[in-house]
């Protein structure tokens, strides 16, 4: 890899050094689109994900073969040949207009699929966006499949753009096509160009807010004024500072070896690691274990907190190995592709990445299926680093991070790739450099944004984001730009701006100049009906509610009445009398519990723990556990999962509110008239959901099973974040029921054709939605809306759809 990147280091040094001649320079483009992608981001091509400075402070960049890079690092077409008219091109904005004279080119460089680079390409050139030119022909190599150094191209003569189309002609032997990373050389860049920069080339960093101090800690001791997580002895919780690790939260003692050893003793095992309150110093990455399996243990795993002030993990200042922007290392890490990192979960802790290591990421957290990170701060002690959370890992998602706040960093919170879907509700960013929060193509759906930054609070560079309910607050230089800056499908409500000059810029769209965003689409509604309501249904929001977390004395498991987990033996009586023991809170040890019957949740229980315990359920038509008349208002079920089975997990049989969430392969019948709160959660993949006149909010929300997915009978369902996998309708809304999906992506994994994706039958749906289908056979229809006895259908090949809608809305019934 040295001696290729060493044959171009002269090409390299002329084309990429922030230092280079004035009159010419290599900039990358403001935003990048295609009409036809697969599982990838055409973003992916102007962002720098993927590159990185080889050797570091030498301005001189490679591109790394790993796909998932920054959350996807190269882009690539559907399955269309190249050369398909109209299909298979890809359009970059410098921006404004330039004299263009060449382009500077790392081809596509995933290891076994090199074949998808492009080999030849017209290179086509606008000034308006609507009439296009040819400026010549390129011939790219194929990629290396290692540390790529990319290829120069000169155009035969210079020509004046400030719009740049790819289209593809040929590629090295595939039907997809693809490409890693494109920068273009024009002369006389302006200071609105953006260019790579490596170390020697980055401004010096001053800092926007006092370090932070942890003098109010006491290790071991709760917090005054914060919450107290702690568990029974006897609950299966791993307690770092108890016999064997023993670890020292006294902020001098390094703590990386013991730390990592609790997280490794433990794979797959649906461990709670517990932080009781103390300062953990640490030195290196923390990362979830491994296992003995090649890395497929990586989940299944929980790091806790007695609470989120007081649970401190901090990186040492100045740290080896965390000096690189250019390859960035984040402080806990919890996997990554494929997507099988099922229920990781972080939570009540404050992650604070130290002083002087502005080559880290504060959390690289990636969950699939179902998975959180909740009442966590992540903060760096001196504002620098690379972003606070990333979510970028390729496959990442669906997940949910809720009551999470992040103070520094370039970026607060970065999310990038074509796939699972990420939701985010109750954020606050603060401080950042660059942007508080940035999305890179992913399907992505945040509410309740708090922002407090000079720099945008979000931007978008495609995917589907959906924003509600946010204030974006702006000071100092902020006055100069716009809250938001978007690319890709959005979908804004109740936003409210201050201190920016104006909220947003929209490329393609038409953008809001004024502080205050009502309603903002930008795509034209979806309608099967002329005179169709053109906003989102706007259904009444509820927070999840909150319950407190009792002292231990007011906790009682099926321990007590003769229950035992993993021996194999019916637990369903213990669990019963433990529920009608008169305590608050129930919990289920570790552990695997066997249920033959349904359990009644009544009298003053208001909370059941799972402790990360699995649901042994007998095949029963009736539910495992059913929520009926008593003394609390709201019961809260967490933390349970359930196996395949055909057995519906929970009903709400009574009047009182159900909030069911952080579960896996559960499933719930709901057949009383109280409401339910869904909270990441993931289905059992044999059988449905089913809602009966009830109201439900859910937040990522992942359906899998084959055929109908959810059934809405006559009830009101609120969805932030949707997604499914497996044939069969995803959504049946009926009997003037009303559904409104905002943010939603369909895996499309088994036959597209067995149904269409929505039913709706004299109901409402309202729903921003998108798809992916890897194996070629999507849905053939995406929307059957049946009323009066008349019925219209939107397919795959109408071309409003396009794998993806914006908002597609019926008549309000």
């Amino acid at each position: 890899m040295k001696t290729l990147a060493a044959s171009f280091l002269t090409v390299l040094t002329l084309i990429l050094t922030a230092a280079e001649d004035r009159a010419v320079g290599t900039i990358a483009a403001l935003e990048c689109s295609a009409p036809s992608s697969q599982g990838s981001a055409p973003a992916a091509l102007c962002d720098d994900s993927g590159l990185g400075e080889d050797p570091p402070g030498s301005d001189v960049f490679v591109h790394t073969a790993h796909k998932g890079a920054g959350g996807g690092s190269m882009w690539n077409s559907n399955y269309d040949d190249a050369g398909a008219v109209g299909k298979v091109f890809v359009r970059f904005d410098l921006g404004h207009i330039h004299q263009l004279i060449g382009l500077y080119a790392w081809n596509y460089n995933e290891p076994g699929y090199l074949q998808r680079g492009v080999k030849t390409a017209t290179v086509q050139v606008s000034v308006d966006d609507r009439t296009f030119t040819d400026a010549g022909t390129i011939e790219l190599r194929r990629a290396n499949g290692s540390d790529e150094p990319g290829q120069a191209v000169t155009l035969p003569k210079p020509v004046t753009a400030r719009y740049v189309r790819l289209l593809i002609t040929a590629n090295h032997g595939d039907r997809v096509s693809g490409l890693s990373e494109v920068r273009f050389r024009v002369a006389r860049p302006t200071t609105d160009d953006r260019v790579l920069l490596g170390l020697k080339s980055r401004p010096k960093h001053v800092p926007k807010y006092p370090a932070p101090t942890y003098s109010r800690i006491v290790p071991g001791k709760p917090l005054a004024g914060g919450e107290d997580t702690v568990y029974p002895a006897d609950a299966g919780v791993i307690d770092v500072t108890k016999p064997p690790y023993n670890a020292v939260g006294d902020g001098k003692t390094d703590v990386t070896a013991i730390l990592q050893k609790a997280l490794s003793d433990h794979p797959n095992r649906g461990a709670i690691i517990w932080l009781p309150n103390g300062i953990y110093l640490i030195s290196d990455t923390l990362k979830w274990p491994h296992g003995d399996r090649g890395g497929w243990e990586e989940k299944n795993t929980t790091l806790h907190g007695q609470s989120q002030a007081g649970a401190v993990i901090r990186l040492a200042d100045r740290a080896p190995g965390f000096d690189n922007p250019n390859k960035p290392r984040p402080v806990i890490w919890t996997g990554g592709p494929p997507a099988q990192r099922f229920s990781n979960e972080i939570a009540h802790l404050t992650i604070d990445t130290g002083a002087g290591n502005l080559g880290c990421s504060g959390v690289e957290f990636t969950a699939n299926n179902q998975g959180v990170m909740r009442h966590v701060t992540i903060v760096s002690n001196d504002g620098q680093g690379v972003s606070g959370l990333r979510l970028s890992a390729g496959e990442n998602g669906p997940l949910l991070i809720t009551r999470v706040t992040v103070i520094g960093f370039d970026v607060g919170i970065d999310a990038a790739g074509g796939i699972n879907s990420q939701t985010l509700e109750h954020i606050a960013v603060k401080h950042q450099n660059q942007a508080g929060v940035q999305n890179i193509g992913q399907p992505f759906s945040i509410r309740a944004l708090t922002s407090t930054n000079t720099v945008p609070a979000l931007v978008t560079k495609g995917g589907q984001t959906v924003l509600l309910d946010s204030t974006l607050t702006g000071t100092g230089t902020a006055k100069e730009s716009p809250a938001i800056i978007a690319a890709g499908h959005l979908v804004a409500r109740s936003v409210t701006t201050s201190g920016y000059a104006r909220a947003l810029d929209h490329r393609g769209g038409s953008g809001v100049a004024a502080a205050v965003i009502g309603e903002y689409l930008s795509a034209k509604p979806v309608s099967l009906h002329g005179g169709a309501p053109t906003s989102t249904l706007n259904l009444p929001i509820k927070d999840t509610p909150q319950v407190p977390w009792d002292p231990l004395d007011q906790w009682i498991s099926p321990l007590a009445f003769g229950g035992k987990p993993d021996d194999g033996q019916d637990d369903t009586a213990a669990i019963q009398q433990a529920i009608d023991a008169g305590k608050p809170t129930v919990y289920l040890p570790r552990g695997s519990w066997k249920i033959s019957d349904t359990i009644q949740v009544r009298g003053k229980v208001r909370r059941m723990v799972g402790c990360r315990g699995f649901l042994d359920l007998a095949k029963m038509d009736k539910p495992a556990f059913a929520l009926v008349d008593g003394t609390e208002p709201v019961v809260v079920i967490e933390r349970l999962s359930a196996g395949y089975n055909q057995t519906p997990t929970f009903d709400n049989a009574g009047a009182r509110t159900l909030v069911i969430k952080h579960s896996l392969n559960v499933c719930g019948h709901f057949t009383g008239t109280g409401p339910v709160f869904i909270e990441d959660c993931c289905s059992n993949p044999t059988t449905n959901w089913r809602i009966k006149g009830q109201t439900v909010w859910a937040r990522q929300f992942n359906v899998e099973n084959e055929g109908t997915h959810v059934i809405n009978d006559g009830g009101t369902l609120w969805i932030l974040g949707f997604k499914t996998e497996r044939g069969g309708t995803l959504i049946e809304t009926l009997a003037g029921g009303r559904t409104e999906v905002l943010g939603g992506f369909s895996y499309t994994t088994t036959a597209g054709k067995l149904a269409p994706m929505f039913v709706v039958r004299d109901a409402t749906l309202s729903a921003t939605f998108g798809e992916v289908c890897f194996n070629n056979d999507p849905y053939q229809i995406i929307v059957r809306e049946e009323h009066g006895g008349q019925v219209h259908v939107l397919g795959k090949d109408d071309p409003r759809y396009g794998r993806s809608l914006t908002l597609f809305s019926t008549p309000r019934r």
